[in-house]
């Protein structure tokens, strides 16, 4: 998940002013003309709306893969596997939100929990002599496992293909990231591991807020009469009798989405 302080960075003066006159039409401030605080240290984030769709549709079908964002970065040429893990690392620790697993209250209400960093090893599968699976089912195999929002929610793994061609497969759950912050994340780990590579320290600099804070901030600025306001918006829009999209499928429309069973592996 980014924050809109990265998203309204790429747009047009005239992307960026009609943006912010659909804000001031709900009463909300612009997030560049706001100030984000950071959330106290010892304080569970609460979930932002996005996550809190997510969790809620996880909770439903927990054995769900649709929402698992997965990315295959083909390496070629001389890698140093150890600086790779020591970049992959340096990355966790410097975004929260993949240090982040959720958890309820005990008024049954999810938060976010930021774990402490730990350094994550970094599994090297070497697939130079093996004759059994082809890395597409690897991938397939890695990316498709279903989160357990309770833990971690980043997988990472090296596919060695040959002595200089590799495959890093990085997997997430859109809870906690989403393409844009997939960009971020190769962006930075490419400047990391250049700097790290040259036996240098990480030349980025410290993050002003983070996911966890900006969430806090959504919270506090859509309450009472704001939030009201998304509500009847929304209850307007989306009331009375809503349409059927039908589809020609070889069988008629299920009522509902199917609930898959847990697997037994």
């Amino acid at each position: 998940m980014t924050n809109l302080f990265q998203q309204l960075s790429t747009l047009s003066p005239e992307q960026r002013a009609l943006f912010e006159q659909k804000l001031a039409e709900r009463g909300l401030q612009s997030p560049q003309n706001a100030s984000i605080p950071r959330r106290p240290a010892t304080e569970h984030p609460p979930l932002s709306f996005a996550q809190q769709r997510l969790w809620f549709i996880q909770q439903l079908d927990p054995q769900n893969t649709a929402y698992n964002v997965a990315s295959v970065l083909r390496l070629r040429g001389d890698l140093n596997v150890s600086v790779l893990e020591q970049t992959l690392n340096a990355l966790i620790e410097r975004h929260e939100t993949l240090r982040t697993s959720f958890a309820t209250t005990a008024d049954n209400q999810p938060v976010q929990v930021v774990q402490p960093f730990q350094p994550v090893p970094l599994p090297v599968i070497d697939l130079r002599q093996s004759n059994r699976q082809e890395p597409e089912d690897w991938i397939a195999a890695l990316t498709q496992e279903p989160f357990d929002l309770t833990q971690p929610l980043l997988r990472l793994a090296l596919l060695q293909l040959d002595e200089q061609d590799h495959l890093l497969v990085l997997t997430t759950h859109h809870i906690i990231s989403d393409r844009w912050s997939v960009m971020v994340f190769l962006r930075e780990m490419t400047v990391l591991y250049d700097a790290f590579l040259g036996g240098q320290s990480s030349p980025l600099p410290p993050l002003p807020i983070q996911y966890g804070d900006w969430a806090a901030w959504q919270r506090q600025q859509l309450q009472a009469e704001r939030l009201e306001t998304q509500l009847t918006y929304w209850q307007d829009r989306l009331g009375g009798e809503l349409p059927v999209l039908e589809l020609p499928w070889d069988r008629p429309r299920p009522p509902s989405p199917p609930i898959r069973e847990p697997s037994s592996r």
